[in-house]
Order: C-alpha cells, then structure tokens, then sequence
C-alpha cells in the first residue's frame, strides 16, 4: 500500500533515537554536576578569601532586597485575592 508521506518500506526503527536520546541527556546532566562542583568550589574559595566585615556590608544590602521583594510579591498576591469573585466560584462569605 501507498504510504501517506511516500515511505512505504522504510525502516526508522526507534533503537537508534533512543540511544542517542540516553547520550544526550546523560552528558547534560554529566555538564549539570560538574557546574554545580565547580560552582561550589568557587563558592568555598570566596568565603575562605573574604572577611568577616565584608560578610556584613553586603549582608544589609541583601535583606534590603529580601524585605522589598517580599512586601511586592505579597502585595501582588493580596491584590489578586480581592479581585477574586467568590460569588461566581459558588463560595459563601461567612461573616
């Protein structure tokens, strides 16, 4: 019988694709280790290099940028809370 794209007769075989598929994700996930080792390696060298005193000028900055993100994904949520009908979704308010 005819083939509906003319490929009548050919074997693809999945073995083949398979295999390759198993390579591929095994050496992304080998390059995914190794940068997590290298990144933590790198990470031990800062901190053995840098002070005590260093650790607490940048530790104010980065609560500052905690407390801010925090507050405006917060207000992001508490914003899409009231704008929730709950009539429509068949919710009671109790009071």
């Amino acid at each position: 019988g005819g083939g509906a794209f003319g490929d009548e007769g050919v074997d693809i075989g999945i073995m083949p694709f398979a295999s390759s598929s198993r390579k591929a994700i095994m050496s992304l996930l080998g390059v995914q280790i190794l940068a997590k080792i290298v990144n933590f390696g790198l990470n031990v060298a800062i901190v053995k290099q840098t002070g005590r005193k260093m650790y607490g000028i940048g530790a104010v900055p980065l609560a500052l940028l905690l407390s801010t993100v925090q507050f405006l994904s917060r207000e992001g949520v508490r914003g899409a809370c009231r704008r929730i009908d709950l009539n429509a979704l068949g919710i009671t308010q109790q009071t």
